[in-house]
């Protein structure tokens, strides 16, 4: 018990030093919240929305454990087709127009999304964009999500009368705090045809 005291002193007279010496960045790194672990953390379906040559879907990552924790990248998704046949659609960065509604503003640093315990909600957006040479297609009702640092595939549904649908190429957008999976973030009532 003595020595966890010793420890802490330690520690406190460093982080004191440095916030007197003005390096309160290196303070708060040192403070920072450690990585979600694989069993934290629960993926949900929470929909999508469909134009002319794209199909967007929405995925929600919800903290289910008594501690705060952080992601940060981008997820691997994959998907089981209605054969049953694990299917790996084309993934690419999404350098068009959508990276400015959906996912991360085009350019700029992918963030930290730090979680709260029992509840923090982080997003992210699986953008398919048919225009783009076909490749084959891919139909599912089940997705394999991998998230960053977890190394845990998660099994998601899609909502009961929803399908994932995609053909040509397939973009996944990176982690970002709140439900749209947008930064700036918006409310649900701005995501066109997402009910």
């Amino acid at each position: 018990m003595r020595r966890y005291g010793v420890f802490g002193f330690l520690l406190l007279l460093v982080v004191a030093s440095l916030w007197v010496a003005g390096d309160r960045s290196s303070v708060l790194a040192m403070i920072q919240v450690s990585p979600c672990s694989a069993g934290s953390t629960r993926v949900t379906h929470a929909g999508g929305t469909a134009g002319m040559t794209q199909t967007e879907q929405l995925f929600w990552i919800r903290n289910v454990s008594a501690h705060e924790c952080s992601l940060k990248g981008y997820p691997t998704i994959s998907f089981i087709d209605l054969r049953g046949q694990g299917r790996s659609p084309t993934l690419r960065d999404q350098p068009g127009p959508t990276y400015s509604f959906y996912g991360n503003a085009h350019g700029r640093v992918v963030p930290l999304v730090d979680l709260k315990s029992r509840g923090g909600l982080a997003s992210f957006w699986v953008v398919g964009d048919d225009s783009y040479p076909q490749s084959e297609c891919v139909k599912s009702v089940v997705a394999k999500v991998v998230l960053p640092g977890g190394g845990r595939t998660t099994t998601v549904r899609a909502r009961a009368t929803e399908l994932f649908d995609f053909c040509g190429v397939v973009s996944v957008d990176p982690i970002v705090a709140g439900v749209t999976g947008s930064i700036p973030a918006r409310t649900l009532a701005e995501v066109p045809g997402l009910d």
